[in-house]
């Protein structure tokens, strides 16, 4: 199964209050585990879903229930004897949870649409799957405002492509109000969805149907406006002549679009650039940016913040420590950039969602190769308003910005009202239970300053393990830490003298240096040992 079409992305605007809430960088393993959605509860905790291995072969679906501070209040697991993957989640009205994905497990097709309700406390209220005697995947959901559920993904059951388009609606017990195809004779599909102001759906996706390269080779962004009973009112594709994806949409307050993904200007391209187009109501470019680097750069989740600009998360190839670094990036509302962070080892990491919260900093949630429990775990980075989460694997590089996306097309899209089956499931399994790493350790207590009154120099950097710390002020009560990409405590040293040799006797790797002065941290900063 191609597991790089399976994104979500859940995006949450949360009303804002005067108070600061704790940063953070979690990471929660069971087995394998890969987080694709979260966002703030209303409790001021978080919520966070994926999938976790059952066999070498199934996932079930993950959800992981969090207090402020990061810490797991609840887990659960849901599936039945096949392969049950979750890529979306909100938090509904009545306080409880609404999980999307696919299972094999109905007994309808290969794979189906599969949703999830429950309670609060994560216990299941009922579960459907929705589909046909092939494969069909939900991508993303959203609570309407009727108290029902709008889905997003595709299909190779219904349709008139190797794949389409797929979208569904449902009361709120789930059943199956209507559902819709929508695409050509090549392969389209859906990655976001959202209720528009009107009472209709945005959608966002891809195609290889129309747009710039049609025929099946290269992609284009895909977007598509419905009425509230899914008949298409417009669709547009948006492309610069290579593979171009689009991943996450948002409408913004003037009832226009912000969408977010990933640019090529040709098929030969060996990097990509993270876009940002904004549209009018009728899908009119009024702006497109790209933000862009050395290599691969893609925006994965898109908000419009409580200030009218737009905040992005993506994955970065360019910037940061390791393979594909999260990547943040703000903007004013004519996608000026504001400010832009990276967060990760050296290994993958990857965000799939993101929410402003209610202290007008930002959650980002995914999953990590670098820092897993296991082989992959969920990732969790809670940062400030400007974007900074204790400075701790963190970097603020300088992207190169150009203009965005170049040609707009109006495909002929065609629409379908397939004769999709339901099943309601009754073999959900629950269990609990994960391990946690805070890969950012810093105790209760400590305070962190912001001036430069105490400076050290670390050298030589990157280094064979002997270094050298020297400072011209040093103070009474001063601790050297250092700690591996894991949080575990390497090196630890109470400095008496300005001067201060050290033999680093660890693998090669990036580690972080602490520096305290009895509860304030004076100083932090990375090193490399090759």
């Amino acid at each position: 199964m191609n597991k790089y079409l399976f994104t979500f992305l859940s995006v949450i605007a949360i009303s804002v209050s005067g108070y600061s809430q704790p940063v953070f960088q979690q990471v929660y393993g069971r087995n394998t585990a890969m987080g694709y959605a979260g966002q703030q509860t209303s409790d001021g905790g978080y919520i966070t879903s994926g999938l976790t291995t059952v066999t070498t072969t199934n996932y079930d679906y993950l959800v992981i229930k969090t207090n402020a501070n990061g810490d797991t209040t609840w887990t659960k697991t849901y599936g039945g004897i096949g392969d049950d993957e979750s890529y979306a989640l909100q938090q509904t009205s009545d306080g409880g949870y609404i999980v999307a994905g696919i299972d094999s497990s109905s007994g309808l097709g290969n794979y189906n649409v599969y949703l999830v309700k429950t309670n609060a406390n994560g216990d299941t209220l009922w579960t459907k799957s929705y589909g046909g005697s092939n494969a069909d995947f939900g991508q993303a959901v959203q609570q309407t405002a009727d108290g029902g559920y709008i889905v997003a993904g595709y299909t190779s059951s219904f349709g008139v492509g190797n794949g389409d388009v797929y979208l569904l609606k449902t009361d709120a017990n789930g059943n199956l109000t209507w559902s819709k195809t929508y695409g050509g004779i090549y392969g389209d599909y859906a990655f976001a969805v959202k209720q528009t102001k009107d009472g209709g759906y945005i959608v966002a996706g891809i195609t290889s149907s129309f747009g710039v390269t049609p025929y099946g080779n290269l992609n284009d962004i895909y977007l598509l406006k419905t009425n509230a009973i899914g008949t298409l009112t417009w669709s547009k594709t948006y492309g610069k002549g290579g593979d171009d994806w689009g991943y996450g949409i948002v409408q913004t307050y003037d009832k226009g679009y912000a969408i977010t993904g990933h640019t090529q200007t040709d098929s030969l391209d060996n990097f990509s650039e993270l876009c940002l187009i904004k549209t009018d109501s009728m899908g009119d470019t009024l702006f497109t940016k790209s933000f862009s680097g050395p290599n691969f750069n893609k925006g994965l989740a898109i908000v419009q913040t409580s200030d009218s600009g737009l905040a992005i998360s993506g994955s970065t190839y360019s910037f940061g420590y390791g393979a594909s670094d999260y990547y943040l990036l703000k903007t004013n509302k004519t996608g000026g950039m504001l400010f832009n962070s990276t967060f990760g080892g050296t290994g993958d990491d990857i965000p799939y969602a993101i929410g402003q919260t209610s202290d007008s900093g930002y959650v980002l949630s995914g999953y990590t190769y670098s820092y897993g429990v296991d082989s992959s775990s969920f990732y969790s980075v809670k940062t400030d308003k400007k974007g900074n989460s204790d400075s701790c694997n963190q970097t603020n590089p300088t992207p190169t910005i150009i203009k965005g996306v170049a040609i707009i097309t109006n495909p002929a899209t065609v629409t379908g009202s397939p004769a999709t089956e339901t099943a309601n499931n009754t073999h959900t399994i629950i269990k609990s239970g994960v391990s946690t790493l805070n890969i950012c350790p810093q105790s209760l207590g400590i305070k962190q300053i912001s001036n430069n009154k105490y400076q050290f120099t670390v050298y030589p950097n990157p280094s064979n393990g002997n270094i050298t710390l020297k400072t011209d002020n040093l103070i009474n009560n001063t601790q050297l830490t250092i700690y591996n990409q894991l949080g575990q405590v390497v090196f630890k040293k109470q400095l008496t003298n300005e001067l201060t040799s050290i033999n680093l006797d660890v693998n090669s790797g990036v580690y972080q240096v602490r520096i305290l002065s009895g509860n304030e941290l004076i100083y932090q900063t990375k090193i490399i040992k090759e």
